[in-house]
């Protein structure tokens, strides 16, 4: 991810099935430097809680971002309190979270977030 730094007109970041692990959380710290991000699919990479908590540090900068991707990422109930970080992200209009047991807890943490979401059009 160091080569990402530079690269500050990118918009789109398709990582579908890369094989990201739990492991993934602390490089996804540095997609904070990267302005201009509007679609990131992480889909299909065992990130976990753990690594979703990394993204969401990131994610908390990014003002243009309209499609998250997280599906079949292996988060659980633990992801509720991360979840409700998303109301961080203002402009988000596709949100996948599908085939994760995230389970009530983290159903009530998602629901947090979307209290704050103007412009979702799309949840799966």
């Amino acid at each position: 991810m160091e080569a990402l730094k530079s690269q500050t007109k990118l918009r789109n970041l398709w990582l579908d099935g890369c094989k990201l692990s739990t492991k993934s959380g602390l490089i996804l710290r540095d997609l904070k430097n990267i302005n201009n991000l509007e679609i990131l699919d992480l889909s299909s990479n065992p990130i976990s809680d753990e690594g979703l908590e990394g993204l969401m540090e990131a994610l908390k900068s990014q003002t243009k971002l309209r499609i998250l991707r997280l599906e079949r990422c292996k988060l659980s109930t633990k992801s509720g309190p991360i979840l409700r970080d998303l109301k961080n992200i203002n402009n988000l209009e596709i949100l996948d979270l599908s085939l994760n047991p995230i389970g009530d807890e983290g159903l009530e943490g998602l629901m947090e977030a979307l209290k704050s979401q103007t412009k979702l059009r799309s949840l799966w």
